[in-house]
């Protein structure tokens, strides 16, 4: 049978009230990504074009269900390539086709902004930092979650410590702190300007 996608406010008085469903996807969604605000939804999936299925990623306002764009794809990867909003819903990353990297998308306009090389964890609302997976080699292929600027690629510093679930991890929506969860249940909020004031007395800083 079709699949739907459906949309509800279940902090609304009526929490199961169908505000938008979405039949574009018959054989499913493969991602789902609601905005901060809960204006703007994203929705990957494979869409029937002639005799053949395409990947796509589609942007909708969530009010009155309109398409705003459209992002066919040809990624071949077996995970979803729709990445996480940054914190304030401006900017959206999706897999890039051509790159086991990203692009960064504007959200309203659909236009890309850039494209990153290695896969983008996490980019701030400020566009100046992002976050990403590395595997450090000389300590027997750990692999590490690092803070990076954008404008030349500078590792800044590295999240070290515990086990981190790469699902949980984000901006603050100021920019200035990290959070992410623990495979122990523990939550983490990192405070870079604490670090760059420590930084600071050593004559340093990023």
């Amino acid at each position: 049978n079709p699949r739907s996608c459906r949309v509800r406010n279940l902090f609304s008085d009526e929490p199961l009230k169908v505000l938008l469903e979405l039949k574009d996807f018959p054989e499913g969604a493969l991602q789902v990504r609601l905005t901060p605000s809960g204006k703007w939804l994203v929705v990957e999936g494979l869409e029937m074009n002639g005799q053949n299925w395409t990947r796509v990623s589609k942007l909708f306002e969530t009010l009155t269900g309109s398409q705003y764009w459209v992002h066919p794809s040809e990624y071949k990867y077996d995970t979803w390539r729709t990445g996480p909003f940054d914190p304030t819903g401006r900017f959206l990353t999706l897999g890039s086709d051509s790159s086991l990297g990203n692009d960064l998308i504007d959200v309203e306009s659909g236009k890309r902004i850039r494209t990153f090389d290695e896969h983008t964890l996490r980019i701030s609302s400020d566009e100046e930092h992002w976050i990403r997976w590395w595997i450090d080699s000389q300590r027997g292929g750990v692999t590490n979650a690092s803070l990076f600027r954008v404008a030349d690629g500078s590792r800044l510093l590295t999240l070290t410590g515990h086990e981190t679930d790469s699902e949980s991890l984000s901006f603050s929506s100021d920019s200035t702190r990290i959070v992410w969860g623990n495979s122990d249940g523990t939550v983490v909020v990192f405070d870079t300007n604490i670090v760059r004031r420590q930084l600071a007395k050593l004559g340093l800083d990023w």
